[in-house]
């Protein structure tokens, strides 16, 4: 998707295993400009790298209501989309 638009409400993703390198829950080619709301992210506990979310900077898009667990990047980009708390 480039520059993804839309209105994303109350989805999930989480995986089964830790093979596989990168694990990213939501990704865009280009700006995010949704609106992703009551969105929860379970990681699985063996992955070594996890991202929520993969979007260049600068979109118009918001993230509300963030549940995510597991380890994931601390440059992670969707903290310049969050708004509210990311609950651990």
């Amino acid at each position: 998707m480039k520059s993804a638009q839309g209105i994303f409400n109350s989805c999930f993703s989480f995986w089964y295993t830790g093979e596989g390198g990168i694990q990213t829950a939501f990704e865009t080619f280009g700006k995010l400009d949704a609106i992703i709301t009551d969105f929860r992210v379970v990681f699985h506990p063996k992955s070594k790298i996890n991202t929520i979310l993969k979007a260049e900077k600068g979109g118009q898009g918001v993230f509300q209501n963030l549940v995510a667990s597991g380890k994931y990047a601390p440059d992670d980009a969707v903290f310049q989309y969050l708004s509210g708390k990311l609950v651990k």
